[in-house]
């Protein structure tokens, strides 16, 4: 088979794939116009090399593909995203036939685009109290968008959870605990990034108002259900979200940012590394630190003076 029937036989079998696995409008075009735009540059190949194989598709194949998408301007954050959804098209015709086509997992080894670590962005003290200023006006409500608007800003700003964690989490995952010190508490249990279980705790009186109101309202097995009980979209989120933070002067967008804000805040409380990591659901404790440990003149300094101070 010729190497551009390939590429269109197996777009459209991933594109399914990813579809099943609920992938968001946004999410599904973005892997279609990459898909589209390697597909272009096989195609622009083939002028010059008609032999051209699926099994030339390789390192340098892809190093080269990498200078042309710099070449068509975009940026580095971009080409990263393609190479990685080009990497995982070719995984999967790989293992939709390893004894045709598994050599090209081979082939690809070791491909990928550095990218300058950035610190990740978070919302400063002030932009945190209009948030929570912000969810206190929609506490004193009854209707179901302002309690769900409050639960879906709790459960990003206090408990770091990611956005797909979210829109899948049900009742079932859901268990009612009492503590002695902490009093009744809510065990949210679901399967986070990687496919590794997350299990945190949050306190029942914090949320139970916005639940109640939300029950009153619609019946589902989603914690933060849609106007009609089903799973609300990650865009309907992030729309509501977005007019949220306009409407109280905040210009960063992005429902990430929240979960950043929580790992500084936990950084700033001087969270035990170990524990953060698990609270962020990281693998790692080294990710953790790789993005919220921040050592600085000041905390090089107080670490000085608090071993100074024990002697005086």
């Amino acid at each position: 088979m010729r190497i551009l029937d390939i590429i269109n036989k197996f777009s459209k079998l991933f594109l399914d794939s990813k579809k099943s696995l609920s992938g968001s409008k946004n999410s599904i075009r973005t892997y279609t116009l990459i898909l589209e735009r390697f597909y272009d540059f096989i195609a622009s190949k083939l002028d010059k090399h008609e032999n051209l194989s699926i099994f030339d598709i390789n390192r340098c194949f892809l190093n080269n593909y990498i200078i042309y998408l710099g070449e068509q301007g975009l940026k580095k954050n971009s080409q990263y995203l393609n190479i990685n959804v080009i990497k995982q098209f070719l995984n999967f015709i790989a293992d939709s036939d390893l004894n045709v086509y598994g050599a090209i997992k081979l082939n690809i080894t070791g491909v990928k685009v550095k990218l300058e670590q950035k610190e990740a962005e978070s919302f400063n003290q002030d932009e945190q109290n209009r948030i929570i200023a912000y969810i206190k006006k929609l506490d004193q409500l009854k209707g179901f968008i302002a309690n769900r608007s409050a639960l879906i800003l709790k459960m990003l700003l206090f408990h770091g959870i990611r956005i797909d964690e979210l829109i899948h989490l049900q009742w079932s995952n859901v268990q009612e605990e009492y503590d002695e010190t902490d009093g009744y508490v809510y065990r949210f249990t679901y399967v986070g990034k990687g496919a590794k279980e997350r299990s945190l705790d949050f306190p029942i009186t914090f949320i139970s108002n916005n639940i109640e109101k939300i029950k009153q309202h619609i019946t589902s097995d989603y914690v933060v259900p849609s106007t009609t009980g089903g799973k609300m979209s990650q865009g309907n989120i992030f729309r509501s979200v977005k007019s949220i933070l306009t409407n109280i002067g905040i210009n960063k967008f992005g429902l990430h940012i929240f979960r950043h804000t929580f790992g500084d805040n936990n950084a700033a409380m001087n969270i035990n590394l170990a524990v953060m990591s698990k609270l962020m659901g990281h693998s790692n404790t080294s990710i953790t630190s790789k993005y919220y440990v921040r050592v600085t003149n000041k905390t090089k300094r107080e670490a000085v003076f608090k071993g100074i101070d024990r002697f005086i």
